[in-house]
């Protein structure tokens, strides 16, 4: 800690730490280090022993688990724009808790986010009468701002549309 402390340039700090950083992404690897050409060689305790230095932990992201539900009426498909922090202002299809008991499960799409896997778990329900407020054409919807996600179950949809 001393040693660190010396080295810093007291003027221009940000200089230094960019400096370390970069020895330790482009020298300083864990599985090919070039202590050889390292300007800290001569002070560097890692040479001896390299277990002084922390590997770099895998990150698990958690998943999470989604039913939804493509509300079909005269060809069209219901979906609603969402006002949460989550996607908000995007066109999406409507997320359920409980599946209807008419509708037809016809797959799943996932989607990795930075912080957690989605999967999604999609069924299809014919409307019998207008339930919802906005029902688009696949061409219409390919025009509104959606999301990744929506993008794969729209494409699972057309995929299994000639079996529906």
């Amino acid at each position: 800690m001393e040693i660190a402390y010396d080295l810093v340039d007291k003027e221009n700090p940000f200089d230094y730490n960019q400096a370390m950083m970069d020895i330790g992404a482009t020298l300083c690897t864990p599985k090919n280090p070039s202590c050889d050409t390292c300007p800290l060689r001569d002070i560097c305790q890692g040479q001896e022993n390299p277990t002084l230095y922390p590997t770099k932990k895998k990150r698990v992201v958690p998943t999470r688990e989604q039913n939804i539900m493509l509300c079909v009426y005269n060809d069209k498909i219901s979906m609603t724009q969402r006002s949460g922090k989550f996607l908000h202002g995007l066109w999406g299809f409507e997320e359920i808790d409980v599946p209807l008991c008419a509708a037809e499960y016809i797959g799943e799409v996932t989607h990795a986010y930075t912080h957690f896997k989605l999967i999604c778990k999609v069924y299809v329900y014919d409307a019998l009468d207008k339930e919802q407020e906005h029902y688009f054409s696949t061409q219409e919807i390919r025009k509104l701002a959606i999301s990744k996600v929506d993008d794969k179950i729209l494409n699972l949809f057309l995929d299994t549309i000639h079996t529906y």
